[in-house]
């Protein structure tokens, strides 16, 4: 069972700013919903009329969280000045752009809009007054929200089709995932989701009533050793990231070995000896030992597209020993096919032994190595 737990969240105000223009405003891991017009000042209901180049107030109820507006400028972001009921006071600057105090305000211009973003972080209730500067003016105000950041768990399934990761989020207005696998410093990317009913019950820890949407992600481990991975989750909305989370983790099996390889075949005429074999799945390369009572001990490296091997010159009163093994692309080798040419014979074939031929890369003492 997937679990979602919905849990009391600190604000503090931030921005990110997307190419091609649009400041967005965070607070910390949270973000704002979306805008919501409140007209011209002179037509705020509950104002009095006045012209846009005079002050807009804004009434704070006690215990609010954050509150967030947009100011609309003719030609240019609005240049303003912000006090509170508590005697707090700051303000932007056309010079600066930007101005901002660690958990408490944050003023950002856009001239892309001309639009300048105010966010107070946990405010005095009573009345905030917000003042253009001389030359300035506030055509219309835009307000916002605080949204909390969404809630996702996750479990990794594996059965006979593979693996899947299944997971259980509170959907909100342009959130998008991005799920990643880790292991150490390997990173894979293993995709978005598909969004779907939930097939089971999702625990809810102090949301009973928060709505739920269930999703699963089908997915191949990351190449590399047997052992724990993670998986995490990037959150966005509306392209701006908000945070990475664990979501899930897994124990993973360790790499396949190739298969041996197929219809081995050892074949003596006209004074040559012919190694053959069928290809094996999941190999990179071949390496293949060769020894013979005429004398000679080598060590092959062939390629994964080489079928065939001609070996030094023998005689037929020779005995004459190889062995195959195919080597994946993680390292990880096959089992060994092994064949003999008795003296006197000229054909042999051969089944897969359960014991590598070797456990490292280089040649067994005794071999030359040939990695033709």
């Amino acid at each position: 069972h997937a679990s979602i737990e919905w849990a009391s969240y600190d604000v503090k105000a931030g921005f990110g700013y997307r190419w091609g223009g649009g400041v967005d405003v965070m607070g910390g891991s949270c973000s704002i919903g979306p805008w919501r017009p409140e007209g011209a000042p002179s037509r705020r209901a509950g104002s009095r009329a006045f012209t846009p180049t005079a002050p807009y107030v804004l009434n704070v109820k006690a215990g609010s969280p954050a509150e967030t507006l947009r100011l609309h400028g003719a030609t240019s972001p609005p240049d303003v000045t912000v006090t509170g009921p508590d005697g707090t006071t700051f303000s932007s600057s056309a010079l600066t752009g930007a101005t901002q105090t660690a958990d408490k305000h944050l003023i950002v211009q856009n001239p892309t809009d001309a639009t300048t973003v105010i966010q107070l972080v946990k405010p005095a209730a009573g009345a905030w007054t917000i003042t253009p500067a001389l030359g300035s003016a506030i055509t219309s105000v835009d307000t916002a929200q605080i949204l909390p950041p969404p809630s996702i768990g996750g479990r990794v399934h594996h059965d006979a089709s593979g693996y899947r990761l299944d997971y259980a989020y509170t959907p909100q207005a342009g959130i998008a995932f991005r799920f990643i696998e880790r292991r150490g410093n390997l990173v894979q990317d293993i995709g978005h989701g598909q969004d779907g009913r939930c097939p089971r019950p999702v625990k809810r820890h102090n949301a009973a009533k928060v709505v739920v949407q269930c999703g699963s992600l089908p997915f191949h481990p990351l190449d590399g050793p047997a052992g724990q991975r993670t998986i995490d989750v990037q959150i966005t909305r509306d392209g701006v990231p908000l945070s990475t989370e664990r979501v899930a983790s897994y124990v993973a099996p360790p790499p396949p070995r190739p298969s041996a390889v197929h219809q081995a075949r050892l074949t003596r005429g006209n004074g040559h000896t012919v190694l053959g074999w069928r290809p094996a799945r999941g190999a990179v390369k071949y390496e293949i030992t060769a020894t013979s009572t005429d004398g000679y001990r080598r060590l092959y490296v062939q390629s994964a597209k080489r079928r065939t091997l001609l070996l030094p010159r023998t005689r037929v009163s020779a005995h004459v020993d190889t062995g195959i093994v195919a080597v994946g692309a993680n390292g990880r080798r096959g089992h060994t096919v092994r064949l003999h040419l008795r003296p006197g014979e000229r054909r042999a074939g051969a089944t897969p032994k359960r014991r590598p031929a070797f456990t490292g890369r280089r040649a067994p003492a005794g071999f030359a190595q040939d990695t033709r």
